[in-house]
Order: structure tokens, then C-alpha cells, then sequence
């Protein structure tokens, strides 16, 4: 973390707060930078709350899920991500809008920072390093989805698009009981054929982030 006191941290209408992260492994460190631009959305009680108050909230609110997250998950973060910003979003699907880069993930205040959604975000930065959008627009993940929508799994996160089958099973491969677990346990104990053709494709995505983890020598 910046040797700086937090007093120092949290001025301004925004903060950015570098945090030393290192991998149990290969005790290898990566700074990652965490930036607050938004203000909002931590209580409906929070009102006698000082800017500087709400700011420290977030931070803490986001280290702590960092260190809750399993060894493989920061592994993936280091990989992947350089920087996390908290972004007041309305919209389905602003988070992942072209304005942030590969390297950054978004997390909105309104849906906390609990340890499930930054999951899925490190997931989603996994993802967008597929630059020739392979996974995204492979055909038979979409028509996969579009079958499943025809189960009484229609209204399941996951299926909403190839990016957020891929951040959701991201999320349920690594213990997570995210918003489609029941789905893919459901996937895992049928042994759906189609399933097993698609989960190869899913494991083909975080080879990128392994390979990451080398060119970083965080994994030999």
C-alpha cells in the first residue's frame, strides 16, 4: 500500500490509492492503482457522511474483497488488471462500454463490492484481452445460450451474452456462488454434450491469462 498517510489518500473529489499486491507463489508484487469517482450509493443513512468518509469506505470496501479473494483469483487480477475505478452505472451492460480499457475494471457502488462481483469483473478483464473478440463472437456459444433460453434457465445472468457466460463461469469455476451457480451445477451434473464443447472454449479464454502470468513471471 502508498506510504502515503490517508489523509493525503482521500482529498479532492476523487483518490487514487496504489496498492502493493504479491503472489503467494511466487511472492512476485504488482502495483494496482484504485481510483474513486464515485461518491454515492454506499447507504441511504450515509448523508452526514463527509466526502473524504465516503471515499475511505469505498477503499477499504475494495481491499477487503481483494484479500478475500483465493490465490488463483489474484493471481488473475495481477495478470490482468492495472487499475480498478468505481463508476456510478444505471445502464445494463456501461460497465464494459469501449471508454475503459483492457487493463481496468469498473465497479459499481449501488451493487457493493462484495467478493462474488469483483470476481466477475476480473473475469470480464480476462475476456477483453481476447483482441479478435474469438469468444464473443463464436457461434456456437450464442446458439448454446439461445437453447438454454428455452429452458426455465431463460432468466439466468449468464445467459445475457458470451462476455457474461464467460465472466459468470469465471466466478463458478473459482468457488463463487454468483448469480448463475445454480445454472452451471446444473450444466456440470446433466452433463450436457453441448456443455462440454463450450467449456473448452471458456478454458481456452483463461490460457490468456495464464499466459499473462509468464510474461509477468509470476508463473514459471
Amino acid at each position: 500500500m502508498s506510504n502515503k498517510n490517508l489523509n493525503d489518500i482521500i482529498t479532492g473529489n476523487g483518490s487514487d490509492l496504489n496498492l502493493l499486491l504479491s503472489d503467494s507463489k511466487s511472492g512476485k508484487t504488482k502495483n494496482i492503482t484504485i481510483n474513486i469517482k464515485s461518491l454515492g450509493f454506499l447507504r441511504a443513512n450515509d448523508g452526514k457522511l463527509k466526502n473524504k468518509e465516503r471515499i475511505l469506505i469505498q477503499l477499504l470496501q475494495i481491499i477487503n474483497s481483494i484479500k478475500n479473494l483465493s490465490d488463483d483469483v489474484r493471481s488473475d487480477l495481477m495478470a490482468n488488471v492495472s487499475k480498478i475505478t468505481t463508476k456510478d452505472m444505471f445502464n445494463a451492460g456501461e460497465a464494459h462500454n469501449k471508454k475503459i480499457k483492457e487493463d481496468e475494471i469498473a465497479l459499481d457502488p449501488s451493487k457493493g463490492f462484495q467478493d462474488h462481483v469483483l470476481t466477475h469483473e476480473i473475469g470480464h478483464s480476462i475476456d477483453s484481452l481476447d483482441a479478435y473478440h474469438f469468444f464473443s463472437d463464436d457461434k456456437d456459444v450464442k446458439s448454446f445460450i439461445e437453447q438454454m433460453k428455452k429452458t426455465h434457465f431463460r432468466s439466468t445472468y449468464a445467459l445475457s451474452d458470451n462476455k457474461e457466460l464467460f465472466a459468470e463461469w469465471y466466478a463458478y469455476k473459482n468457488g463463487i456462488k454468483s448469480l448463475s451457480y445454480d445454472f452451471f451445477e446444473h450444466l456440470e451434473q446433466s452433463k450436457h454434450d453441448q456443455w462440454k464443447v463450450i467449456e473448452n472454449k471458456l478454458e481456452n479464454i483463461l490460457k490468456i491469462s495464464i499466459l499473462n502470468l509468464q510474461k509477468m513471471k509470476i508463473l514459471d
